[in-house]
């Protein structure tokens, strides 16, 4: 969160894993999206993301991938997540 305030204006995407050591990943994405509504997040997890989903409540991701994945795949989901934003 802390690179994301300062340098928010050179982030296009920010890749958020679930799991983190002092806040969980809906309580960082939530932040973020109090920093700028529109930043572009994509969530990673070993969970399915019906479950992920439920997690973030309110909060939405802009994509998701699923652990593990390969370079090939994250390619495809931030392409195409960058794409339609």
């Amino acid at each position: 969160l802390a690179v994301y305030q300062e340098r928010a204006e050179e982030i296009s995407l920010v890749l958020l894993d679930m799991t983190m050591p002092d806040m969980d990943g809906a309580q960082c994405l939530q932040a973020l999206r109090e920093i700028n509504p529109k930043v572009n997040i994509v969530v990673s997890s070993g969970y399915q993301e019906s479950y992920v989903v439920k997690d973030l409540g309110d909060c939405v991701a802009d994509g998701f991938v699923q652990k593990p994945y390969t370079p090939e795949c994250l390619d495809e989901v931030l392409r195409k997540v960058l794409q339609s934003s």
